[in-house]
C-alpha cells in the first residue's frame, strides 16, 4: 500500500513538475511591441521648382529623456511660404542605444506615420507620405504608406502659425489599411510652426 501511494504521490510531483514550464499562458509574449522613442528628428530639404534641393535643411526634434512617453523639449519648425519641402523622420531610442527608424522600417506593414497640419493657418500646409512598404521590406498585401519619407508643402501667402501633428501608430492587434490610426501610438508629438515670407 505504501508503495502504490509513492508511485501516486512521485506521478502527481511529475505532472505538476511539468505543467510548471517557463511559459505562462496567461501572459502571452507580446508580438511586435510597441517601440521605445526618446528622440524623434524631423530634417525638411527646401525644393526649388525642379524639385532639387534650394538651400540648407531645416532639422527639429522632440526628446523624451526619461524614456517615459512625456516629451519634456520640442523644437519649433521654421518654414517658408510658397515652398515645397522633402521630409525625413528619424527615430532614436537613447535608453537601449537602438536606431527605431531602421525597425520600423524593416516592420513596414505594422507601423504608419500620419500627419496632421493643426492651427490658425493649418490650411496653408499640406503633408503626405512619400513611401510605402515595398520601399523597405518585401510587402506581403496592398502596398500601403510608411511615412518615413514625406513631403510638406506651404502655400503662398503672409507670415503665420501652425503645428504639424505626427503620430506613428504601430498595427500589432488589427490590419494596416493605409487610412486609418491603430489603437496603439508608439509617438504623438506636435511640432509648433511658423510660416514666414
Amino acid at each position: 500500500m505504501q508503495k502504490k501511494l509513492s508511485l501516486w504521490l512521485l506521478s502527481v510531483c511529475l505532472g505538476l513538475l511539468a505543467g510548471c514550464g517557463s511559459d505562462n499562458p496567461a501572459e502571452p509574449e507580446a508580438v511586435n511591441p510597441q517601440e521605445l522613442i526618446t528622440r524623434i528628428t524631423l530634417n525638411l530639404t527646401p525644393l526649388d521648382d525642379a524639385g532639387q534641393p534650394a538651400a540648407a535643411a531645416v532639422v527639429v526634434g522632440a526628446l523624451d529623456h526619461e524614456g517615459d512617453g512625456k516629451l519634456d523639449q520640442i523644437d519649433t519648425l521654421m518654414v517658408k511660404a510658397a515652398t515645397q519641402y522633402r521630409g525625413e523622420v528619424a527615430l532614436f531610442d537613447g535608453i537601449n542605444n537602438e536606431d527605431i527608424g531602421a525597425e520600423v522600417a524593416g516592420e513596414a506593414e505594422v507601423h504608419q506615420f500620419f500627419f496632421t497640419a493643426q492651427g490658425a493657418a493649418a490650411s496653408r500646409l499640406s503633408v503626405s507620405a512619400a513611401d510605402k512598404e515595398s520601399d523597405y521590406t518585401t510587402n506581403t498585401g496592398t502596398d500601403h504608406p510608411v511615412g518615413l519619407r514625406f513631403t510638406l508643402g506651404v502655400s503662398a501667402g503672409g507670415s503665420g502659425a501652425a503645428a504639424l501633428n505626427v503620430v506613428l501608430s504601430h498595427f500589432a492587434d488589427a490590419p494596416k489599411n493605409g487610412k486609418d490610426r491603430s489603437d496603439h501610438t508608439d509617438i504623438d508629438v506636435s511640432f509648433p510652426v511658423v510660416i514666414t515670407n
